[in-house]
């Protein structure tokens, strides 16, 4: 019986040092940066791209920078701020979107706090704050039904909160997520997660906010965002908002999907 007792009383004890470690160290399991050095240049190789500026943003709520490029267009009727998912930094996710300006539009890509050359706490509240900023950089140079707001995975929470918040033309999302409990639900089902997790991204509420056309993509297939999550949202759209289903879709190959590809030129063609 002593035995016994031992036993249930380490693995309580590793229970709840597991519970410990996500908590501490969660922001390692959500988000996974590439620094770059300050003197980085960058390096875009596009068929689309005629120019390209840098700028950095100060944050006045918060100490941090942020850190954007503005990918240019030759003549652009309009620009795509585009939130990207949870790893690398801009160098990366500059060839995933250059695609979307064939279409005659600009893409202003930013780096989260600790990414890239950004830097500064990284908290939600902060990181919706960052997100308004550089929202606010694309409105001192188009009207906001010029400006089309793009989130991927991660990047769905601030997209969507950024266009609650606001009135941009579009919000498209790819692999959004229901909230992020949704997500470590599916993730880490044997853990609190509830009571643990710091980062909640409650796109189940902003998503009724939004005034704008909404547009989601989201694969069948998708390990890393489940799409049933994903596929909780499409209640709360309005009726002429669209969810798309690619049958057998990763989390990253949804861009190969023909499905995909006409959709994103009949919406950007508009």
């Amino acid at each position: 019986m002593k035995i016994v007792i031992l036993i249930l009383k380490i693995v309580v004890i590793i229970y709840l040092l597991v519970c410990v470690c996500f908590y501490i160290w969660q922001e390692k399991v959500l988000f996974l940066p590439e620094k770059l050095p300050e003197n980085y240049q960058f390096r875009f190789r596009s068929a689309w791209m005629q120019d390209s500026e840098e700028h950095t943003l100060t944050s006045k709520s918060a100490e941090g920078k942020i850190n954007l490029v503005w990918l240019k267009t030759a003549k652009p009727k309009g620009v795509i701020v585009y939130c990207h998912g949870n790893a690398g930094n801009i160098q990366r996710w500059a060839n995933i979107v250059d695609d979307l300006m064939q279409y005659g539009y600009d893409v202003i890509l930013w780096d989260y706090r600790t990414y890239g050359k950004s830097t500064g706490k990284l908290n939600e509240k902060n990181l919706l704050a960052d997100g308004q900023l550089v929202y606010n950089f694309a409105k001192t140079h188009f009207t906001e039904n010029q400006i089309i707001v793009f989130g991927r995975s991660l990047g769905t929470g601030v997209a969507t909160y950024l266009s609650a918040a606001n009135s941009p033309h579009y919000l498209l999302l790819e692999t959004p997520y229901f909230n992020l409990k949704d997500v470590a639900a599916f993730h880490f089902s044997y853990l609190p997660y509830s009571l643990l997790l710091k980062f909640e991204f409650n796109n189940n509420e902003w998503i009724k906010e939004v005034r704008c056309p909404i547009y989601i993509f989201h694969g069948t297939y998708d390990r890393t965002v489940p799409y049933k999550s994903g596929y909780k949202l499409k209640p709360l759209l309005k009726p002429n908002d669209e969810f798309i289903t690619l049958e057998a879709g990763d989390h990253n190959d949804l861009s190969s999907f023909l499905l995909y590809q006409e959709k994103i030129k009949e919406i950007l063609s508009k």
